[in-house]
């Protein structure tokens, strides 16, 4: 869940809790003589706290009752810490302070202290050995009520109702704190925004926490759910922005976060979810990736969405797949485009967005696409490598229409091969030869060589190279091109 929201929580309870444990602390060493009678203190004040109509009797064991106690704050409690700094301190102090005091809270009967303040948080403290304890806190962005109790060396709170007002957060859990062995253990089921209803498990250790979640129903609002998690601008676009779904099913979600590594924290994140009728926009300029449901994994650092019934300028996508990669210094994408199609002039668009410009365009037949486009995310640099590959098919090809057969064409960044390809040239002059080509986009260089098999010389006569094909080179240069004919 998003640590700037945990480490708010954290810093905070943590300051309050350890200086009421502190108090206790002090309470106990400095009366224990005077109270069989019974103490009133209208006002004392020690170190950051200030102790407002304290009355303290002893009656077998101590009743303590404040009527006020008020914590300042101090350079060391200060909200800007990091969750790296209070990790430092939190388990161990927490530890301190509780294992001591619940060696004295045997001597105590009752504590009651009716208001804490602690900057703008108010909290209150119950305690008596006939019932659970309840300590409840209130901030501008979170409250808390919870009931607490001893277990042997363990300090078990029920957490009866912790409310985020910013993110529309309901909790309610068990948290465990082994005071032995100083691990923390969770159970807590959490209502976000009325639509996600997850169940965190968690265990806490002075290193790192271990966590796992279960989802229990469908999430609607996922911009709402996602936006709980501490994403770069790269990966919030990608991982949030570009996905439009009707639902999001969580089948599988846990990882683990070390203190001391947090923005290493996603490359320890595994997630398996099924996003429903999903609009996957990879490019701002082209058709979104359209389907019924995609498979979602996110690991190790790497997103990957596999569509199912997918389609883009109504084209079917069948085995196409998309991976985003946040663990390079600079994010890359890929997407694979896998189908058969016709090269028509949305797909040749969308290569015209990668400044892929195909010599031709497809009127009939189908052609299989294998293409792979890496696209980093910071510069937008675009790496390209693709085959093309049809047995039959009617194209334009540079302005010239060929039936073509066999055709096979090697994509590489910039440079087009034609590995081969059986043209039959029908529009006033009838000819047939296998062509091979090859052509630089960026220097516009490149060369196209025919094999003429058939050739017609006039109405009636034709000129038959089946035995020894007619070559043809065709040079393409920007200054000139060239025209050879082998004799």
């Amino acid at each position: 869940m998003k640590d700037t929201i945990v480490v708010n929580i954290i810093s905070k309870t943590h300051f309050v809790l350890v200086a009421v444990l502190s108090f206790i602390l002090v309470a106990l060493g400095a009366t224990f003589i005077v109270l069989q009678n019974g103490v009133d203190m209208q006002e004392t004040s020690f170190e950051n706290m200030t102790i407002k109509k304290m009355h303290i009797q002893w009656n077998e064991k101590l009743n303590i009752a404040v009527e006020e106690l008020s914590i300042k704050k101090t350079k060391q409690s200060k909200d800007s810490q990091t969750f790296q700094e209070i990790k430092k301190t939190l388990l161990n102090s927490v530890a301190k302070y509780v294992d001591v005091n619940t060696r004295y809270l045997s001597f105590i009967e009752s504590l009651s202290i009716k208001k804490i303040k602690y900057d703008t948080m108010r909290a209150t403290l119950k305690y008596n050995t006939q019932e659970q304890g309840v300590f409840t806190l209130k901030a501008a962005d979170f409250s808390v009520r919870s009931y607490f109790w001893l277990e042997g060396d363990n300090v078990v709170l029920n957490i009866d109702n912790l409310t985020g007002l910013q993110n529309k957060i309901k909790a309610n859990g068990l948290v465990i704190v082994d005071m032995q062995h100083k691990k923390i253990f969770t159970r807590t089921d959490i209502d976000i925004n009325n639509d996600a209803n997850i169940t965190l498990y968690g265990i806490a250790d002075q290193e790192r926490f271990t966590y796992r979640i279960d989802s229990k129903k469908e999430i609607e609002d996922i911009r709402a759910f996602v936006a709980l998690f501490h994403l770069s601008d790269t990966l919030k676009f990608w991982a949030m922005d570009a996905i439009d779904a009707s639902s999001l099913q969580i089948n599988k979600m846990r990882g683990f976060v070390e203190y001391d590594a947090l923005n290493s924290a996603y490359k320890n994140l595994y997630i398996s979810a099924t996003l429903n009728k999903l609009n996957y926009t990879y490019n701002p300029k082209l058709d979104a990736i359209h389907t019924q449901k995609s498979e979602l994994e996110f690991s190790k650092g790497v997103l990957s969405i596999y569509p199912k019934e997918a389609y883009t300028y109504k084209v079917p996508l069948q085995n196409s797949w998309v991976k985003i990669d946040f663990t390079k210094p600079q994010s890359m994408l890929t997407l694979h485009l896998l189908f058969h199609a016709r090269l028509d002039n949305d797909i040749v668009h969308i290569l015209n967005a990668y400044k892929i410009s195909l010599p031709f365009v497809q009127h009939t037949g189908k052609i299989k696409t294998d293409l792979r486009l890496a696209i980093n995310l910071e510069t937008l640099d675009v790496d390209t490598q693709g085959t093309f590959s049809t047995k039959k098919a009617n194209i334009d090809y540079s302005g010239i229409n060929l039936d073509v057969k066999d055709l096979l064409v090697k994509l590489n960044n910039s440079n087009i091969t034609i590995a081969h390809m059986k043209a039959h040239y029908n529009n006033g002059v009838d000819a047939v030869a296998d062509v091979t080509a090859h052509y630089n986009t960026k220097s516009d260089t490149g060369e196209i060589t025919f094999y003429f098999t058939k050739i017609q010389l006039s109405a009636d006569e034709y000129l038959n190279a089946q035995k020894k094909p007619l070559k043809v080179v065709y040079k393409i240069s920007p200054k000139a091109d060239k025209l050879i004919i082998d004799k």
